[in-house]
């Protein structure tokens, strides 16, 4: 029965698909299945009783031998992962034997089995891992192929990178060269002819500065380089005055932009109102070029996101009253390169850029954008983005000083009646409306002399014009204590004069601000000094000068530029501010200019541009901020103005140690509300203690 047993579980031993070497203590073969053979060309009855360091020379020194060791005087299992033919067995596939091409690739265990005589045997078991090793190498190699595409990627995008940001300043810096000798043109004495000329190229180089943000736009959001700000801004004031803009354009077609921002009950907010401007902008832009008459509403809401705690959901809604679009055109419509069709483009211009570069900034703001159209009707696209909440103190009006006031609004446009009047009512103040000139009348004789306490006349109306109605109303000695309010979407030169002489104490350009409409009603209904020092009357402008801070432009400013056209560009703008300007070509001569320099005789503030020869202007301003043997002034502000405006630009620049950064073209509006508010920083404290 034994022996049938042994026989058994030697067969079973034998078929086994592992390979099984048994030792004995002297380290001789005593069992050597089928497997081993077939893969090793050596059949058992030639190594039973041999020792295996004689069968398989690479045993000797091997792990393997130090494993058996263990097993066989210390009774410890090993096992030997992954162990590579050919050492210790030179083992190979069973078609291939003797085929060095064709080794597997095995795991090795080892362990210690007692035997009948009380020594030890060692067991060694060889599993044919080939498969996994093979599986395992793909992926490897497979991975290995994934980080050399992905070293590749970086590499372009880099490579990418640096092409845009080079692209953007290549361009932007002789583009602030033409608009701004553009604008030193149109400020000198001018023949008509020469005027028209001026304007067309002062059009052409706008319109291509446009398509050239939009091209460098829509490649910074295919490299992932778009830069989304978060600031604290006035989001009224900022719809305000984006709306009065844009309405200059429309005012030559005689189309009308109306702005409705009553439902905007948040003032300040966080986000990127650059961005912001760019979306209503471009959808404003387009509505005014496909809408031949009518009107073009901005309408602007604001409610709790719900997407995040405590944010903003700003909804804004832009509608015309223009050609339209099909309806199978409307979904494709925000594809990059991609107009309504052929024609469109020879008729109107444009890349088909605007609207693709719309959507994705929506998106990068948390939001989104949808169209609706009808061919012939107008077109209405509404789009959504996230705010936040900004913890600045909010700019509210005085509601209180003009509550309970009465005012007649004279207007043939119903949606601009309904826009002022619902703004007004939010502030207190009564509103009756008027469609007409004639209408008007007819209220101001139904009801008492002094009921009304200013009226808002609209200009171009049919029948009877604002001004013709004017005349009417301060003909009647009985209204002569109503104060009179002009409010035109087409206005010229010479205007605010003519309407002071015709009786009115006020003049806005539609669409008006909110703080403007406001100002104006205190300015009136205070009715002091402020409004007798309205010369001729209340206008735009005029509200400006009274809340405007005083105007330090004085003192000397150090240019550092090495581009001719714009070193003249700046020179001519800073002097007409009021500066005294001195250029430096490089940021080595920056330095010695500062050296130069006594307690006497400094620069207060430096505009830096960054890509210049010999010493660029990080470089030059590092070396400013870091001397410490005082032979620098350390503290003076130092302002970027630059054609590089890529994603970390500004960064870059407040790292090196300058306080602020522009980007060309320079609006110089806003330089010279940067110079000014630097200059008020260090107001006080003398920059040329630290002696030159």
């Amino acid at each position: 029965m034994k022996a049938i047993s042994d026989n058994i579980f030697y067969n079973s031993l034998n078929q086994l698909t592992i390979g099984i070497i048994i030792i004995s203590h002297e380290y001789e073969i005593i069992f050597y299945n089928e497997w081993v053979s077939e893969h090793s060309g050596i059949l058992a009855g030639e190594v039973i009783g041999k020792k295996i360091s004689t069968v398989f020379t690479d045993f000797t020194n091997s792990r393997l031998e130090e494993a058996c060791d263990a097993a066989l005087t210390l009774g410890l299992p090993t096992k030997l992962s992954n162990t590579f033919n050919p050492k210790p067995f030179p083992f190979y596939s069973k078609n291939h034997l003797g085929d060095k091409n064709h080794h597997i690739h095995q795991q090795v265990s080892v362990k210690s089995i007692s035997s009948f005589n009380s020594k030890n045997l060692c067991e060694i078991i060889i599993d044919n891992v080939s498969s996994t090793v093979k599986k395992e190498l793909m992926l490897k190699k497979l991975a290995d192929e994934n980080k050399h595409q992905q070293i590749k990627a970086e590499i372009a995008n880099i490579a990418k990178s640096q092409f845009l940001a080079n692209m953007s300043h290549e361009i932007r810096t002789p583009m602030n060269g033409v608009l701004g000798m553009l604008d030193l043109l149109s400020t000198t004495s001018l023949t008509k002819e020469q005027q028209y000329f001026s304007k067309l190229a002062k059009t052409s180089a706008d319109t291509l500065l446009n398509l050239i943000s939009d091209i460098l736009d829509f490649s910074k959001i295919e490299a992932g380089k778009l830069e989304i700000e978060l600031i604290d801004f006035d989001l009224r004031s900022h719809l305000g005055d984006l709306a009065q803009t844009l309405s200059i354009k429309s005012k030559e077609k005689g189309i009308e932009v109306i702005l409705d921002d009553v439902a905007v009950k948040q003032q300040m907010v966080i986000g990127d109102p650059g961005r912001l401007r760019q979306i209503i902008t471009n959808l404003v832009s387009n509505a005014i070029k496909f809408t031949p008459s009518g009107e073009i509403i901005i309408k602007a809401s604001i409610s709790p996101s719900l997407l995040k705690n405590k944010g903003l959901n700003l909804h804004v809604i832009v509608s015309d009253t223009g050609i339209g679009i099909a309806e199978n055109k409307c979904e494709t419509l925000f594809d990059a390169f991609t107009q309504v069709d052929a024609s469109t483009t020879r008729e109107y211009g444009g890349t088909g850029l605007g609207l693709s570069i719309v959507k994705q900034l929506c998106q990068l703001m948390s939001g989104n954008i949808t169209v609706s159209s009808k061919v012939g009707i107008g077109s209405e696209f509404s789009f959504t983005i996230e705010l936040g909440q900004s913890t600045k103190e909010l700019v509210s009006l005085p509601i209180k000083n003009v509550s309970g006031m009465r005012v007649l609004l004279v207007d043939d446009n119903k949606m601009n009646r309904q826009v002022i009047s619902n703004q007004l009512a939010l502030w207190g103040v009564d509103t009756v409306e008027a469609d007409s000139g004639t209408a008007a009348i007819k209220l101001l004789n139904e009801h008492e002399g002094d009921y009304f306490s200013v009226a808002f006349i609209d200009m171009h109306m049919p029948n009877m014009s604002g001004d013709m109605l004017c005349k009417k109303i301060k003909s009647n000695g009985q209204f002569s204590s109503l104060k009179l309010v002009m409010l035109t979407s087409v206005g010229k030169r010479g205007d605010a004069l003519y309407l002071a002489d015709l009786g009115f104490s006020a003049y806005l350009i539609k669409p008006v601000k909110v703080t403007d409409l406001y100002n104006t009603l205190e300015i009136i209904i205070d009715n002091g000094q402020i409004l007798e020092k309205a010369t001729p009357l209340i206008t735009k402008h005029f509200i400006s000068s009274v809340n405007k801070v005083a105007n330090i432009n004085q003192g000397r400013i150090l240019l550092v530029e090495d581009n001719r056209i714009n070193q003249q560009v700046a020179l001519n703008v800073l002097k007409r501010l009021g500066f005294s300007v001195e250029i430096a070509e490089n940021g080595l001569e920056a330095i010695e200019a500062l050296k130069m320099t006594s307690e006497n005789d400094f620069f207060e503030l430096i505009l830096m541009d960054c890509q210049m020869p010999k010493m660029d202007g990080y470089q030059a301003t590092k070396t400013i901020r870091n001397c410490d043997d005082g032979s620098i002034n350390k503290n003076i502000p130092i302002i970027a103005m630059t054609g590089n405006a890529m994603v970390g630009d500004k960064e870059k620049c407040l790292a090196a140690g300058m306080n602020d950064y522009l980007t060309k073209p320079i609006n110089y509006k806003l330089v010279e509300q940067t110079i000014n508010f630097w200059l008020k920083q260090s107001e006080g404290h003398n920059l040329a203690q630290i002696k030159i």
